[in-house]
């Protein structure tokens, strides 16, 4: 993720599908929630920058993954904790 707050705890958000929740005032949960599966931590740097290497096997199934990033950020809408728009990765064998 980019553009967060400089030093701040993070994670990335991983579900076994894509949803489009809204999630209190002005944010949208773009993962499936009751398919979570991980919460990778992801602190942010001193330029708001976070990432995560996810490695991913030579045998995989077709699967789809919803990916969304969460930062704290007492300056969000929603109790602290600013998130990142969704993503949807399609990975197939």
């Amino acid at each position: 993720m980019g553009g967060a707050r400089p030093l701040a705890p993070g994670a990335v958000l991983l579900s076994c599908g894509a949803a489009q929740l809204p999630f209190g005032p002005g944010c949208v949960l773009s993962i499936e929630p009751t398919a979570l599966f991980a919460a990778l931590p992801a602190p942010t740097n001193a330029a708001g920058f976070a990432s995560v290497r996810v490695p991913i096997g030579l045998r995989v199934p077709i699967a789809t993954v919803g990916v969304q990033a969460a930062v704290q950020d007492p300056l969000a809408p929603w109790l602290g904790v600013a998130f990142s728009g969704g993503l949807v990765l399609r990975v197939a064998e």
